[in-house]
């Protein structure tokens, strides 16, 4: 059965209609960290019915209003201007609903005078509560309710909301009713209501908030600009070009993902009217502008254009124009405002951080840690190392950039579009490309330098980057250290002079930890620096994120399979690993490595059932479904154990053992490797069993230790 769950994070408005349409109360419009409200079910109660996917509006939007609506420049009286945040339409058309013993729905701040909900009010000396912008999101409630009880008995209703608000109500209600008025606003989008906290807790006053008003015109006319009272007399009072807070709304860094993206707020509009700001109506017609505000209007639809005629004559003037003057000032008639590039960046700092903070690391592209890496190398274990990495570094509460890595010349090659650069992209922030020259600017911009983990200091491999993995562009009041850092062999070959000026760089190193046993030695007899053996980031990061990732992919196997992931493939494995899946009735599931030439190893294999085009969420789910793993991949071993998986090591000499006797010697997994594939039998297979009760208790100390030395590092 479908139900909200099915609904996209991205596509929800949080309008409430699946919250008011469930008849056994069973969902809450709870607050993400973010700050913005999304629906929650309560499985215990759910009886399934599917009402709640059906009136959802971000699944089945309808557009059945007029796609060129008449568009008017409408002006209240100058005092009731003075009242109103543009032109005085809303509180017009709220006059007379209300003149007529009607009721008006409409967002007014909490008691607190801070958060903002929606209100049903019956008389005109309620009605100051609905007036004025509130850029905040507002909590919908019980209104839906309470105005489908108020529609049946025949009660006039004028409602007022967001596109997306007005799209729940109707949607929720199921039927257009004659008494029901509803009006959507031109939306830039919602921001966050804990946004908005931190800002005003950021502030340097003492006493509580008496009042806010988004649109004071007291100095500064019709422009954007915010006031707050205090209760001890005291008053912030700034423009949109001088206030933070206005900045980061205008720019949708502060907004709600759907709003980027947004369904609703475009022609045709959800409303019977469409109320907003006229900007720039002045320049073709002075006489609409006079600097007190002037609303723009759209009758969407024969209800409003009958409306309209009823209270025109309440206006000071009014004209209609044609609708394409709005498109310039006023887009959002149109389509929804693109998300800022920072978005998620800034909602993410926003929850450990002030907004003043918060605000200012976006604007100044300021990060505590930069990690150098190769988390864009096209290998299923290198780019988990790295997202473990920057998920272990994130969690400690560490803004985190992933350095893009250095071209000799420019122009820059276009970055080419595979799977870990996909994987990237929802991950990670991640740096500009630029030059070796270029590189040292980012000690502008960045605290700390992390050398990354993997064979990142394997001589052969590094070798035409110079000494940039050795951060050789940080400046030395940068803190620098290295995490689990590997040479990938047992000696490190380089020529004496390179050596001596790799040893330099290092000692200017904060911390140095590496991955393998060798690596010590490596450190302390080629460079004369202390390092200490850590391990591998992958079994440093909490093991529910792999199983967030896996649940984000379904696998096709149906039947008990034998994972064979293969870096270095021959015959002679090729041949070995379908003896032994039929020695052990398994189906056999192949995975090589993630390189372009997969037609290549699939023929040295000798193999051609082999899977393609797999995503690194299907590699994990490959491993966490598999009966037994036979693999030649150190990442694949590690893997296996995180997920205590039964298995054999094939030694990989070519790629180096080194790693692989560290990590099995720790956990006396020795007996579990073989150093030539001819070795595998099915007797051994199915007669050796991992003691996985001994492999956690050592896991649990060594990651501590692990975890402890990079705490202390970045601290």
């Amino acid at each position: 059965m479908n139900d909200i769950t099915n609904v996209s994070y991205k596509d929800c408005t949080g309008c409430a209609a699946c919250y008011s349409v469930c008849p056994v109360n069973a969902i809450e419009m709870t607050a993400n960290k973010e700050g913005f409200f999304y629906p929650k079910i309560n499985k215990t109660k759910c009886i399934h019915c599917g009402l709640c996917y059906k009136v959802c509006p971000a699944v089945h939007p309808k557009y059945a209003n007029n796609e060129k609506p008449d568009c008017y420049a409408v002006m209240g009286s100058d005092e009731l201007r003075l009242e109103s945040s543009s032109g005085g339409m809303f509180s017009i058309i709220a006059d007379q609903v209300l003149s007529e013993k009607g009721y008006v729905c409409g967002a007014a701040y909490d008691c607190d005078k801070i958060t903002v909900h929606h209100k049903l009010i019956s008389s005109k000396r309620h009605l100051n509560d609905l007036r004025q912008s509130k850029y905040i999101q507002s909590n919908i409630g019980e209104s839906f309710k309470q105005i489908k009880k108020l529609l049946l008995k025949g009660k006039y209703v004028f409602f007022v909301g967001c596109p997306c608000q007005v799209a729940g109500l109707k949607s929720y209600l199921g039927k257009e009713y004659p008494s029901l008025l509803t009006a959507d606003i031109v939306c830039h989008g919602v921001p966050s209501r804990l946004v908005f906290e931190k800002f005003i807790s950021d502030l340097p006053y003492k006493s509580a908030v008496k009042s806010i008003n988004f649109r004071q015109k007291k100095v500064y006319g019709w422009t954007p600009t915010m006031q707050i009272e205090y209760k001890n007399g005291e008053e912030y009072y700034k423009p949109r070009w001088e206030c933070d807070y206005y900045k980061a709304f205008l720019s949708i860094m502060a907004c709600r993902k759907s709003c980027g993206n947004c369904k609703f707020n475009r022609l045709p509009r959800q409303g019977d009217y469409t109320l907003a700001d006229f900007w720039g109506i002045g320049e073709k017609y002075p006489g609409l502008d006079d600097g007190k505000g002037t609303s723009l209007v759209l009758l969407n639809n024969d209800k409003a254009a009958k409306h309209f005629e009823k209270i025109k004559g309440t206006f000071k003037t009014y004209a209609l124009v044609d609708i394409e003057l709005a498109r310039k000032a006023n887009w959002n008639v149109f389509g929804s405002s693109k998300e800022h590039w920072e978005r998620d960046r800034f909602m993410k700092l926003i929850v450990n951080h002030s907004f003043n903070d918060a605000y200012h690391r976006i604007t100044s592209r300021w990060f505590d840690v930069g990690i150098v890496g190769w988390w864009y190398g096209k290998n299923y274990g290198s780019a988990l190392t790295y997202y473990a990495l920057h998920e272990v570094v994130e969690d400690m509460g560490y803004d985190t950039l992933m350095l893009e890595w250095p071209w000799k010349k420019k122009p820059f090659p276009p970055i080419s579009k595979n799977f870990v650069r996909e994987f990237a992209k929802k991950h990670y922030n991640e740096s500009a490309q630029y030059t070796f020259d270029e590189y040292p600017s980012l000690n502008n911009h960045i605290g700390t330098f992390i050398a990354g983990s993997d064979q990142l200091w394997n001589y052969w491999d590094s070798k035409d980057m110079g000494n940039y993995y050795m951060l050789d562009f940080v400046r030395n009041d940068r803190r620098k250290i290295s995490y689990a850092t590997s040479f990938g062999h047992p000696i490190y070959p380089a020529p004496i002079n390179i050596c001596e000026k790799q040893a330099e760089l290092l000692k200017t190193f904060y911390a140095i930890s590496v991955r393998e046993d060798d690596g010590v030695k490596i450190c302390r007899d080629c460079f004369g620096v202390k390092a200490t053996q850590v391990w591998d980031p992958v079994f440093l990061c909490d093991k529910s994120k792999y199983i967030g990732l896996i649940n984000e992919v379904n696998i096709s196997e149906n039947k008990p399979y034998l994972l064979a992931y293969v870096l270095s493939p021959d015959t002679e494995k090729g041949k070995k690993l379908t003896e032994i899946a039929k020695a052990l009735n398994l189906e056999l599931v192949i995975i090589l490595d993630g390189q372009t030439d997969l037609e290549k190893n699939k023929q040295q294999l000798g193999i051609d059932n082999v899977k393609n085009n797999i995503g690194i969420e299907e590699w994990l789910a490959y491993i966490y479904n598999a009966s037994y793993v036979i693999t030649d991949s150190f990442h694949g071993i590690c893997f296996s154990i995180i997920f205590e998986k039964q298995f054999t090591c094939i030694l990989n000499k070519a790629r180096g053992v080194s790693r692989f006797n560290t990590l099995l010697g720790k956990l006396h997994l020795e007996s579990f490797a073989v150093d030539e594939v001819a070795k595998i039998s099915a007797q051994n297979v199915t007669n050796q069993t991992i003691d996985y009760d001994l492999v956690r208790n050592i896991l649990k100390t060594e990651v501590k230790r692990s975890y402890d030395w990079l705490k202390s590092a970045l601290r």
